[in-house]
């Protein structure tokens, strides 16, 4: 290894419970260089980052900067030798302003707040953010707490910064912003290790590419040289990519039989009038910035949101504006992809996490049996890495998690199921997988609404995108109908919070 590297990780090693989670990984980051770090749910890349970070202990190996070897296991030395990480999973105190988490735990986090304000404004203009420096924390969407941080390592000299899946919750307006911040750190001469379940992302970002696969580095090379799919195969571990069956045709406009209409759906100061029909045997999309209404649209319908419709009408029949109640009676599920808020303690089991009824102080034997029967059905369909129900989900990698939380919903017998996000942080197997089990639960005459911001899943799970802009249903797209470029260009624009602009002379659309 060269002195001059920022980052120097020769043959790590990992064991975990007498499992072996990382074995020999070798491997250097370059001044200015971005190196892209993917793998499957389970290979070892957040274990390897937190290594890298001092959060977490080796059991064999060596890490270096510039030259020079610091201890295991100590963030603190980790810190000094100019390496910082940016975790999934971020907490930061909600009685903060924007600025002042921005430079907490920096050399100027007690300057007087005007000043950390003026100083923050810039960085936040520099970035592309609209969020505000006097903003309290606890009033910032969770998933823009890793843009955040991402500011506050560039008010740092940390000259290696490892990201974890941070790009996971944005949106496409989102994550370019983020993009901006890890080509200005490499314009400073900085390295950065970047993580990421996003295929597309990690080549376009990257200048080189590291896969691990069963915990090993299997391949280590320019991003110039491969496509998404070498990249799948690579953490596969095939030559042979398997693809989800095609999404079901769009019934609109073909005779097709609403399962949900709604007409003039109002969320007090975020909806202003949305009218919406889903029928059965579709899956649909709705996107937009993250002010937009999109989220509180999904679950108004289902629900989880206090609103008002001039009508709302399932299976023909005129229904009021749904309670959580309402909408279990109705066979509604609700999937939020916000992992503070899945209802799932991480200390209960797998199984008793995938089980909504069966297993009680009151159920029998038989069902109980069923239930468990049904368990190990899904983590069969599921692949999860782990092989026993009695794991906690605090246990579990995070895409093992979120396959976990998800399943229930797509297995039980639901009319409807609106779905957040349900690919973040899941790699190429695990989508395919979930993507079929949806594709025979919509061909059994379900329905599903995706709630997302990231072009691949609305354009490759869903007929038809709804694009929500300021309260207001703007449009409708087929992705089929444009290029994956155009798709995403959409999007992008939808995605900005001053999309508004683009469609003030727009009449609201129609399903």
């Amino acid at each position: 290894m060269e002195s001059n590297e920022l980052l120097s990780v020769s043959g790590l090693s990992k064991d975990f419970h007498s499992k072996r989670v990382l074995d020999d990984v070798t491997f250097a980051v370059a001044p200015g260089e971005i190196v892209a770090l993917v793998g499957r749910n389970g290979a070892g890349k957040s274990t390897l980052g937190r290594i890298i970070a001092g959060t977490e202990s080796e059991s064999a190996g060596t890490i270096s900067s510039l030259g020079v070897e610091y201890p295991r296991a100590s963030r603190l030395e980790a810190r000094a030798r100019g390496v910082a990480m940016i975790e999934q999973r971020i907490d930061i105190d909600p009685t903060l302003t924007v600025a002042q988490a921005i430079f907490r735990g920096t050399f100027q986090q007690d300057r007087p707040h005007d000043a950390l304000r003026r100083q923050a404004a810039w960085i936040l203009n520099e970035m592309g953010m609209t969020l505000s420096p006097d903003e309290l924390i606890g009033e910032v969407p969770r998933p823009l707490y890793g843009l955040i941080e991402a500011a506050r390592v560039l008010t740092d000299d940390a000259q290696v910064v490892v990201m974890d899946e941070v790009s996971a919750p944005l949106n496409l307006a989102e994550a370019a912003e983020l993009h901006e911040v890890v080509r200005r750190l490499v314009r400073q001469g900085r390295g950065v290790l970047f993580i990421s379940h996003r295929l597309p992302e990690a080549l376009k970002l990257a200048d080189r590419v590291l896969v691990l696969r069963e915990s090993r580095l299997v391949y280590s090379g320019p991003t110039s040289a491969l496509t998404a799919d070498d990249l799948a195969e690579l953490m596969l571990g095939t030559t042979h990519v398997a693809e989800p069956a095609p999404a079901p045709e769009p019934p609109a406009g073909q005779g097709g039989t609403p399962l949900l209409e709604v007409t003039d759906l109002r969320v007090p100061g975020v909806v202003h009038g949305v009218d919406l029909t889903v029928y059965t045997g579709e899956i649909i999309g709705l996107t937009g910035s993250r002010d937009s209404g999109v989220f509180e649209i999904g679950g108004a319908i289902t629900g989880q949101v206090t609103a008002s419709a001039r009508t709302f009408v399932v299976h023909g029949e005129p229904r009021s504006v749904l309670t959580p109640a309402d909408a279990s009676a109705l066979r509604f599920s609700y999937f939020t992809g916000e992992r503070d808020e899945l209802g799932a303690d991480p200390s209960e089991s797998v199984a008793r996490s995938m089980m909504n009824s069966g297993w009680t102080t009151e159920a029998g034997f038989h069902a109980e049996v069923a239930a468990l029967r049904k368990v190990i059905a899904m983590m069969a369909s599921l692949e999860l890495q782990s092989n026993s129900f009695h794991k906690s989900v605090g246990e579990l990698s995070g895409g093992d998690a979120q396959k976990v939380r998800l399943a229930p919903l797509i297995f039980e017998d639901s009319d409807l199921v609106v779905l957040n996000s349900p690919t973040r942080g899941l790699d190429v197997a695990a989508q395919t997988q979930l993507r079929r089990l949806l594709n025979d639960s919509v061909l059994s005459g379900s329905s599903a609404v995706v709630v997302s911001g990231d072009a691949a899943e609305l354009r490759t799970w869903c007929s038809r995108v709804g694009v929500i802009v300021d309260g207001f249903l703007t449009e409708w797209i087929v992705p089929e109908t444009m290029s994956p470029e155009e798709f995403e260009h959409r999007l992008h624009a939808a995605h900005t919070p001053t999309a508004i602009d683009q469609y003030h002379d727009t009449e609201p659309a129609t399903a």
